[in-house]
């Protein structure tokens, strides 16, 4: 317990010197979304706290609606937190960046907890500190868009999984955290994760349970519409105009017109499969590589790999994510970014838990694992000095 405390310590420090870092050194983000969200975060900030969930456009997208002059195309969830930051005195230009830095240590930890229910500690160190050396890792730092949470919310409920056979009220509990919080951070796009918990739950459970379980389980997913119709009613009440008869019409309406022509195209799902599979084996690689390797080697011992709630909802994570946004007829990396540290963590678990590989000394480890986090996140910041000057905001 005094190791766990020592590790999210170290970890809160990492988390307050990379902020200071973003605020010293100006630091704002080259990719386009980072910055939209960016400036909603310094607009909203202006205003009560009550009104994040309407930013404005105001000129700031080609992608801007004509009819109202709020963004409804996507859930604001994601406000909610750095608005809040900016009200107790912190930088509106990068309190979203902040909270997306936290949100990544917070992964970290919660890769952690997972692999401490497989493997030793001295070893499971080794997996927060590993997936931040995997490719996608070093391109994709400090941004303030839906990925990370995505991957937080995902994990939370993984977590929640293994409570399942010990205390169903705290995994439920969990799993609706899960549900909700991806939720109004990614709207519809959440919807891999509704039969992902489906089948990890089912899995755990005696067939007879089945009905019962799956009737908890569709009051859990419930939870979406009737939080939904409050969330209309106050966003009504602060624009006046309705949401999601806007937000269906874009993220439904109009991308089922553009598919429509593609629809039955098997071979346009196979390239679309080719496409996020690909990814997922590069973008994490040496550890995908290692990880396959060992599995082939230990292939009798699968069976018992993946037994465990860890496991299988991690490998439900990457699948589900890739199977559902193979059938969709855009692509585009960032669709399945939790796939990519699932597998890689799944990877690294794997080699872990057939070879010795450990940290002897586990503060050292915690001490990796923090320098690794603020030296990339430093890197990034210092590489990014001139987009102060070619992105103001």
């Amino acid at each position: 317990m005094i190791q766990n405390h020592r590790f999210k310590i170290s970890l809160l420090f990492s988390g307050l010197i990379v902020a200071i870092l973003m605020v010293q050194f100006h630091y704002v983000a080259r990719e386009t979304d980072s910055r939209l969200y960016t400036r909603f975060v310094k607009q909203l900030s202006t205003k009560p706290l009550g009104e994040f969930v309407a930013p404005r456009w105001a000129g700031m997208s080609t992608f801007a609606e004509k009819e109202t002059p709020f963004v409804r195309d996507h859930l604001p969830g994601q406000y909610f937190l750095p608005v809040l930051l900016t009200k107790i005195g912190v930088p509106a230009s990068h309190a979203h960046y902040i909270v997306n830095t936290f949100v990544r240590l917070i992964i970290l930890y919660l890769f952690f907890k997972l692999t401490l229910l497989l493997l030793p500690l001295n070893q499971a160190i080794l997996v927060p500190l590993c997936v931040q050396l995997m490719p996608i890792n070093f391109t994709y730092q400090l941004r303030s868009n839906h990925e990370y949470p995505m991957l937080m919310f995902s994990l939370i409920g993984i977590w929640g999984l293994t409570f399942f056979n010990k205390d169903r009220r705290k995994s439920y509990l969990m799993i609706a955290l899960a549900v909700l919080g991806s939720y109004y951070i990614k709207g519809l796009a959440m919807v891999p994760l509704i039969p992902l918990f489906w089948i990890a739950m089912i899995i755990q459970t005696k067939k007879d349970e089945w009905p019962k379980l799956t009737v908890i389980y569709t009051g859990i997913v419930l939870l979406i519409p009737l939080t939904s119709v409050f969330f209309e009613f106050y966003f009504r009440s602060v624009t006046g105009v309705p949401f999601f008869k806007k937000y269906f019409e874009v993220q439904i309406y109009k991308r089922s017109i553009e598919a429509s022509s593609s629809a039955f195209n098997i071979i346009k799902k196979f390239q679309n499969f080719w496409y996020y599979f690909s990814r997922t084996l590069s973008y994490t690689l040496p550890f995908s590589l290692a990880g396959i390797i060992f599995a082939i080697k230990n292939r009798t011992k699968l069976k018992e790999f993946v037994s465990t709630p860890v496991v299988q909802g991690l490998l439900l994570l990457t699948f589900i994510n890739v199977a559902f946004f193979s059938m969709s007829d855009r692509t585009a990396s960032r669709y399945i970014f939790s796939s990519y540290y699932s597998f890689a963590a799944l990877s690294i678990i794997m080699v872990l838990k057939y070879t010795k590989l450990s940290i002897k000394k586990i503060n050292l480890g915690y001490v990796l694992v923090c320098l690794v986090f603020v030296g990339l996140s430093f890197a990034s910041i210092y590489t990014s000095q001139d987009n102060v000057l070619k992105y103001p905001n």
